[in-house]
């Protein structure tokens, strides 16, 4: 995927703040700094523009990872199609497919394909929310936003904010390992699970284990149906109701 052009990422999102191009600011008399870079405009400004260039320096890896994610269910369905047709009888060995060293073999690679597709969509979906999270996590800083506006600005899912929900997806990505091994969870673990229980609709009496990755469940709920790109205008959708 190539890099998305900046004019095309304001348009395709709608950013109507960066549609002009923004002045270097002064302050106290000299060029302001922001994280080691030259500040442009207002505080907002400057924050639209650096989360606009991250998304379109990383649009191609995203992108990547997540149409594997959002394919998984069709190579699922390809690869049990794959395995009915080895298990199925033949004429020559009609009870026992082992017995027939080809079939056996193809049988091993079908198998190994669906583990590693299951364990290549978790960690995929993982990185794409902590990623996503880190993204937002800066703006909401650059834009000096409050915890009323990371915990309910922009779209919302089962009453949660899209940043709210990816962060929390982030931190089951980090910790379902330790969540697993915890019952019952601390308070900053529940606060994570709390919403992605709501999110997941998996309920709460009794609170069921979390102790897996749900990133990738998690990823096609905010997605809308829309993929990669869907999940970037939830990205853009939030920062703009930040402020």
């Amino acid at each position: 995927m190539p890099i998305p052009a900046y004019e095309e990422t304001v348009e395709l999102f709608d950013l109507d703040i960066l549609r002009q191009r923004g002045d270097l600011a002064i302050e106290n008399g000299d060029l302001a700094v922001h994280d080691g870079d030259l500040k442009l405009s207002s505080d907002r400004y400057n924050a639209m523009y650096r989360l606009a260039q991250r998304w379109r320096f990383h649009a191609g890896a995203l992108g990547t990872l997540c149409q594997f994610v959002f394919d998984a269910p069709t190579r699922r369905q390809q690869r049990q199609a794959e395995m009915e047709a080895v298990m199925q009888p033949q004429e020559r060995h009609p009870l026992a497919f082992t017995a027939n060293p080809d079939r056996l073999r193809r049988y091993h690679e079908i198998n190994d394909a669906m583990d590693a597709d299951a364990v290549g969509m978790d960690a995929y979906a993982g990185t794409v929310m902590v990623v996503m999270g880190a993204m937002l996590r800066r703006y909401w800083r650059d834009v000096k936003g409050s915890k009323a506006d990371w915990e309910g600005a922009g779209p919302l899912f089962a009453d949660h904010s899209f940043t709210a929900v990816v962060e929390a997806a982030a931190n089951n990505f980090r910790h379902y390992d330790e969540w697993r091994r915890t019952n019952p969870p601390t308070v900053q673990q529940e606060k994570s699970q709390r919403i992605l229980r709501s999110v997941l609709s998996l309920g709460s009496h009794p609170a069921p284990s979390l102790g897996r990755n749900v990133c990738a469940d998690v990823a096609v709920i905010l997605a809308r149906g829309g993929g990669f790109l869907g999940l970037s205008k939830g990205l853009f959708a939030s920062a703009k109701a930040m402020g």
